[in-house]
C-alpha cells in the first residue's frame, strides 16, 4: 500500500518526454511493492505503462542559463518511450531482486525470490492454492469496502461514471484549446482511475477473498473518490447556474456540497469505529486480564528489550490454550513472558500457526555469595532461520500442535453454553457481539440504542487449583 502510494505521487505528474525521473520513480516504487511485498501489486502499474507509450504530453524544461527547452514529438517518440520504460524496468528489477535475495540469504539463510514463490503457489499450483483457505461470494469486497469507507468507497466505485457524465454535460470542465485537446484530458484522467478498477475487479473474481487484499488499493480508492467529489460538486454548481443562481451563491453551493459529502463520510466512519470498539474489543480486554495474575516482582522484571534480564526460574511457565477462538488471538505481546499460547483440539481441522523457536538461554551469576539465575536473550536471526516442522501447502491439519487440555492453565472461549465450574474459574468475561444473530445494520454501525443485537460472553478461564 505504501509503495503504491509513493508510486502514484509520481504518476500524477504530467507525462514528460524530457524528464526521465517520473518513469524511473514510478517503476521503482511499483517494483519494490511487487518484488518486496506482493507481486500482484504490479497490476496497478499497467495503466501507467500505457500512458507512457500512448501520450506524448506537452513538455518544457528550464535550463540553468534560463532558456526554455521544449520537446517536439518526432516520428519515433513511442519507440523512445518503450526503450526508456524497458530500461527502468530492467535496471530497477535487477537492483531490487539482487538486494532482496541478499537480504533473504542474510536473514533466512536461503537464496530465493519470494515474489516468484507467491505467484507459483497462487497461480500455477495444481490442486493447491489460496482457495483451500476459504472462499467468499463475488460481492464480498463491495460489502467490505462500504463497511470500511462507506460513501467514499461508493464514490470511488462510481468515479468512471462521474467522469463520463462530466464529459457529456460539462466538457469544458477540463479545458482544451483544440478538439483533440478536449478528448485527451479525459483519456488521461481515465487512465488515473483505471488502476483501482483493475485491482478491485481482479480480486473480486478470485474465489478466496480477504479484507487485507484491498489494502493495496486504498490510496487508489482515495484518489478516485476525490475526483468524484470534485466532479459532483461542479454538477451542483452547474445545476444552480441553470436555475439562475448568482455566482456568489454558486461558490457557496460548491463549498457546502463538499462539506455535506465529507460530513456524511465522517459520521458513518465514527459510527463504524464506535461499533468495532464497543462490540468487538473483547479479545483485547480479556487477554490483558492475565497481567493481574502476575506477582509484582515479575511485572518489574519482564523487560523483553534487555539482553539479560532476571527471572524467577522456580515459577513454571503457564499455558494459555485456544480452541475455536485461535484466529482472534491478537498478539503474544498481550501476554507476560512466562506464558505460552497453546492449541487444543476444536472444530477447526486446518493448519494452525506455530511459534518461532525461542532464543532464550539460562545463565548464572553470583551476588554477595548468593547465586542468581537469569535468562539471556540472544538477539539475532536465530528464530527466523529455524523452519518449524509440520507446515504444508495444502492446509492440512498437523496434530503435533495440540496439547492435552489438562496442561492448560488458562482457556479462552466464546461462551455459548454453561462453563464447567468444577474445572474452571472465570478470570474475566467481556461482552462480544453475536453477529450471526444480530441485525445487519445494527451490528455494522453504532447508533444510540441500536436494536436487534445479540451477545455472548468472551471469557478468560483459569484452571482451579489442584484440578488436573
Amino acid at each position: 500500500m505504501y509503495c503504491v502510494f509513493m508510486a502514484f505521487s509520481y504518476a500524477l505528474k504530467p507525462v514528460s518526454d524530457i524528464d526521465r525521473s517520473r518513469t524511473y520513480w514510478v517503476v521503482f516504487w511499483v517494483g519494490l511493492g511487487a518484488l518486496g511485498g506482493w507481486p500482484f501489486a504490479a497490476l496497478v502499474g499497467i495503466p501507467f505503462a500505457f500512458e507512457e507509450i500512448l501520450i506524448f504530453g506537452r513538455d518544457t524544461m528550464r535550463q540553468e542559463d534560463g532558456t526554455i527547452l521544449r520537446s517536439v514529438a518526432g516520428p519515433n517518440w513511442r519507440l523512445r518511450r518503450c526503450i526508456r520504460l524497458a530500461e527502468a524496468i530492467l535496471f530497477n528489477g535487477i537492483g531490487l531482486v539482487f538486494l532482496l535475495v541478499l537480504m533473504d540469504q542474510m536473514i533466512y539463510r536461503q537464496y530465493t525470490i519470494v515474489a516468484w514463490n507467491i505467484i507459483k503457489y497462487n497461480i500455477f499450483s495444481d490442486g493447491r492454492g489460496p482457495d483451500l483457505y476459504g472462499t467468499e461470494p463475488w460481492y464480498y469486497y463491495i460489502i467490505n469496502g462500504f463497511l470500511n469507507f462507506n460513501i467514499v468507497f461508493l464514490l470511488a466505485l462510481g468515479s468512471a461514471v462521474c467522469v463520463f457524465i462530466t464529459a457529456v454535460i460539462d466538457r469544458n470542465r477540463i479545458p482544451g484549446t483544440t478538439k483533440l485537446d478536449q478528448i485527451w484530458p479525459y483519456l488521461i484522467l481515465g487512465l488515473k482511475l483505471v488502476p483501482f478498477y483493475i485491482w478491485f475487479l481482479t480480486f473480486s473474481f478470485q474465489a478466496h477473498k480477504e479484507e487485507r487484499f484491498m489494502y493495496v488499493a486504498y490510496p487508489l480508492m482515495s484518489l478516485n473518490a476525490a475526483i468524484s467529489i470534485y466532479l459532483v460538486r461542479t454538477w451542483a454548481s452547474r445545476f444552480a447556474g441553470v436555475l439562475g443562481v448568482s455566482v456568489k451563491s454558486r461558490v457557496i453551493v460548491l463549498r457546502y456540497t463538499s462539506l455535506a459529502l465529507l460530513s456524511v463520510y465522517a459520521l458513518l466512519s465514527v459510527s463504524r469505529i464506535l461499533a468495532l470498539l464497543t462490540r468487538y474489543r473483547a479479545p483485547f480486554v480479556v487477554y490483558s486480564s492475565i497481567w493481574a495474575e502476575q506477582a509484582p516482582d515479575q511485572l518489574m522484571n519482564m523487560n523483553y528489550l534487555r539482553e539479560d534480564f532476571p527471572h524467577d526460574l522456580t515459577l513454571k511457565e503457564k499455558n494459555v490454550c485456544l480452541g475455536q477462538e485461535w484466529y482472534r488471538f491478537p498478539s503474544q505481546f498481550f501476554l507476560p513472558s512466562d506464558t505460552r499460547v497453546q492449541f487444543v483440539k476444536s472444530g477447526f481441522d486446518g493448519q494452525l500457526p506455530k511459534s518461532f523457536k525461542e532464543d532464550l538461554t539460562i545463565g548464572e551469576y553470583e551476588v554477595d555469595g548468593e547465586k542468581k539465575r537469569y535468562r539471556k536473550r540472544v538477539f539475532g536471526w536465530f528464530g527466523a532461520r529455524e523452519a518449524p516442522e509440520g507446515f504444508n501447502d495444502i492446509n492440512m491439519e498437523d496434530p503435533s500442535v495440540y496439547v492435552d487440555i489438562k496442561s492448560c492453565d488458562y482457556m479462552v472461549e466464546l461462551v455459548k453454553e454453561e462453563i464447567d465450574k468444577d474445572q474452571w474459574d472465570v478470570l474475566m468475561c467481556y461482552p462480544f457481539l453475536d453477529a450471526a444473530n444480530s441485525h445487519r445494520l445494527s451490528r455494522a454501525f453504532w447508533v444510540p440504542g441500536s436494536p436487534g443485537l445479540a451477545w455472548n460472553d468472551y471469557c478468560m478461564l483459569k484452571r482451579k487449583e489442584g484440578e488436573i
